[in-house]
Formats: C-alpha cells, structure tokens, sequence
C-alpha cells in the first residue's frame, strides 16, 4: 500500500525516535529476550530491571515500528527485524555502536554542514579517535561493529577477486581480524598480517585462535599514516579511507604504495557514490553513510572517479572493481608501472 505524503514526512520528522528506541531494544537485550518465547511486560520487566508500565508502553512502541508482535494475552514476541537485531546479527552490532556515538554528533548537523568541520568534535570536545581512545566501552562497540560486517566482507573477497597467487596480504587497519580469518580459511596456504593501533586489535588473538590461523598470521601495533609493514604482495584497506579527507586518505594510499613491491596490489573496500541520487534504498544507505563520515569524522563516501584521482596521486592505477554483498565494492589497483594484467 502507498504511503500517503504526510505519512511520510511524519516518519522523516519523528525518525530519531524510531532510532532511539530501536538502540534501547539492543541495550535491553529485548530481540534476544523474546526469540524463543513470546513475554509479557512484566515478565520483561522484571528480566530488564525497568519500569513495568513504562516498559509496556516502550514494548508498543516496538510493535508499531514492526520489530515486535503483541497478542491477545498481552505477549510480545518476534519478527524478521527483531530478528536482525539480535546478538551475533551484523545489525545488532551496528546499533550499538552508531546510536550511541552518532546521536549527540548528529543534533549539530548544522555546524558540519555550515562549517565543514565534524559535528562530534564540537559535542564531545575532542576528535572522534582521540574520544574513544579514553571510552573502552565505545572501543569495544565499534570493534564488534567492525568485525561483524568485516567477517561477511572477508567471505565474500576471494569470490570477487582472485587471491590464489597472494602469499602474505597484509591487512591495515585490520581490527579484531575477522576479515583476515576468513581470508585465511579460504586459502589455506596464504599467510596474513594484520596492522592496527593496540586497543584495534584487542579481540585479534582469540578470533584468528578460534579460525584456526593464528598460526599463519602475525600482527603489528603501527600507525597507517606512518609506515606499514613492507614484505606483503597484497594491501587491503577496508572502511578505511572514508574515515578521512581527501588528504589524509591520499597519505594513507601513498604510504602502502611506498611498502608495495614492484607487482604488489592494493584492494579498497569502500562504498561507491553514484553521480546522482534517487529516492532508493541503496542510495539512502548510500548517503547517510557520507553525511555520517562527515558528522562523525570529518570523512567521505566517493564516486569511482574520486578513488582514481587518489589513486594516481601514490602512482597507482585503478585496474578493476566488484561488488561486495554488503553493499561494498572492492577496488583493486596496481602501481602505474605494472604491465596490464
């Protein structure tokens, strides 16, 4: 059925309640607390240490937004979205790190887009990095949140692209490598490094442990802006550069560029911009991801043109790219040098 106008704006307007509400859904565990058997308020209640009519009228909230059911007898159960946001899910760690440290950012919209300056920085006095770094609780939100979409990204990479000839990737700005130990797993004679700051790779040990290829894959405490460690025929960033300003990521490039040997590759993983824009969920998700980079971090989303100009920049040459099946795409590029492939 169509959505009548007003309809519409009313959801536009009054979106950052759903949100709310959908990240204390996560916080009180209530997709996890209701997937095997249908509860009651009080029941929930009780479980979560809240309110009991205020929980109730919370849980109705739920069920208009489609993440809960309520029946006859007062009992709120599951849907496909509640689903989505339970522990383990790609969406539930998703939740817990954006809503959390986006919705301040987000009320001074206005200042990133009159300034041009990150909004985060303005609300929380200090640059997003240099925030969390003080926060083991956000540090610990977004390494989960990194690792649960990397994991899927990691499955997917050897589909998209031929990595049987890669002896050693190196994997910069790696985090928890759940990404690496899917690559890994996938080629059992590859070996990996993963380079990330020290609370980065907190959780690294026990992931690769758990895959099976802690073995053949080494980690490194180092700084992307300074130097990465030379000796890979294989670099991966992925959601990387949109962290950063056209500079900043020009910086990183050039600086894996320098460790690249001679026949090296380099694989991006990042969103692509379209030229244009349309009314569609992909470019929603799309968008809102860039104008979260340029809240947040003072970063961007970019169209395949603007990957190329960064790119050339560190004298490498964009030589093909692939869809990813979280909505990424992985850009592979080779120093100008190289013969064509």
């Amino acid at each position: 059925m169509e959505i009548a106008p007003e309809d519409q704006v009313f959801r536009l307007i009054m979106g950052y309640r759903a949100s709310q509400a959908v990240g204390l859904a996560v916080e009180l565990a209530i997709p996890d607390r209701v997937a095997d058997r249908a509860k009651t308020a009080a029941q929930l209640a009780q479980a979560t240490g809240s309110d009991e009519d205020s929980l109730h009228r919370f849980l109705r909230g739920l069920c208009a937004l489609g993440v809960l059911t309520e029946d006859e007898q007062g009992h709120f159960g599951p849907t496909p979205l509640s689903t989505r946001l339970r522990s383990g899910q790609r969406e539930h760690a998703l939740a817990r790190m954006t809503l959390s440290e986006g919705y301040a950012a987000w009320a001074e919209l206005g200042h990133s887009v009159q300034t041009g300056k990150p909004a985060y920085e303005l609300v929380h006095g200090l640059p997003r990095w240099e925030h969390m770094a003080g926060n083991p609780d956000a540090i610990e939100r977004f390494n989960a949140a990194m690792a649960a979409s990397a994991q899927v990204d990691g499955k997917a990479l050897s589909d998209a692209c031929d990595l049987s000839e890669i002896s050693t990737l190196v994997d910069i700005g790696g985090g928890r490598g759940a990404l690496m130990a899917a690559v890994l797993t996938a080629h059992p004679k590859m070996r990996g490094v993963i380079v990330d700051l020290k609370p980065g790779l907190e959780g690294a040990p026990a992931q690769l442990e758990t895959a099976g290829v802690a073995g053949r894959c080494e980690m490194v405490v180092g700084n992307f802006f300074d130097s990465v460690p030379r000796g890979g025929n294989a670099y991966l960033l992925r959601w990387i550069l949109h962290d950063w300003d056209d500079k900043d990521a020009a910086r990183i490039i050039a600086v894996c560029a320098e460790a690249m040997p001679p026949n090296g590759r380099l694989l991006v993983i990042e969103r692509l911009m379209p030229e244009r824009f349309r009314a569609t969920s992909d470019d929603l998700r799309l968008v809102m991801a860039d104008l979260h980079m340029m809240v947040v971090l003072g970063g961007r989303e970019r169209t395949e043109a603007e990957f190329r100009i960064l790119f050339a920049a560190a004298g490498l040459k964009l030589i093909r790219k692939a869809p990813l099946l979280t909505g990424t795409w992985v850009l592979e590029s080779v120093k100008s040098s190289t013969k064509p492939i």
